[in-house]
């Protein structure tokens, strides 16, 4: 497998868990307004006038911009030239060099490029699901609490993040100028 077929496949592979991510949050979306429709919420009506609803929303909101925060500084963080140079100096961890099984499932590339396909498949995988964690407080919101002003709020914004960091070809081209930059050394 050559370097470019390997790029398209990491991008595919990213694009498909971000897009089953987004998919997830349009089913909690749909979830929660089937809910609404149908009168039903998880809690029964005497836990719910017991629950104290302003301490819910509030760890909800915090949790979720917590969550938001956390994603867009994993994305930003881990695809940056520093956190590449980092993961191809890494001795161990899950920035370590390829295995032998993997040098050998790929014996045209270097070991480094598998190393930056290893570190963009597994950011895209983690800052999606923290974006997703938010779509999922939102929906805990409605189901507990009601608040649906608060669920299409936080169900937006996990979207959009998502959206925003949806894998692209050129987010991997920027990881691999950085390892070429770096064997030019």
């Amino acid at each position: 497998m050559d370097e470019a077929s390997f790029i398209r496949q990491r991008v595919l592979v990213a694009r498909i868990l971000a897009t089953a991510f987004l998919l997830t949050n349009f089913f909690y979306l749909w979830f929660g307004l089937f809910l609404r429709n149908q009168n039903f919420y998880l809690p029964a009506p005497h836990i719910i006038e017991e629950l104290p609803l302003a301490g819910v929303r509030a760890i909800a909101c915090v949790f979720s911009l917590a969550a938001l925060a956390l994603a867009y500084y994993f994305h930003s963080f881990f695809l940056s030239s520093s956190m590449v140079n980092k993961a191809l100096a890494s001795p161990k961890g899950w920035l370590r060099p390829p295995s032998p099984k993997q040098v050998t499932q790929y014996p045209d590339l270097e070991p480094g490029m598998i190393v930056v396909g290893r570190l963009f498949l597994t950011v895209t995988l983690v800052s999606s699901a923290l974006a997703e964690a938010v779509g999922l407080y939102g929906l805990l919101l409605a189901v507990m609490v009601k608040d649906f002003l608060g669920f299409y709020a936080l169900i937006g914004l996990a979207s959009l993040l998502m959206i925003a960091q949806f894998p692209r070809r050129s987010m991997m081209g920027k990881l691999i100028q950085t390892l070429q930059m770096r064997k030019g050394m």
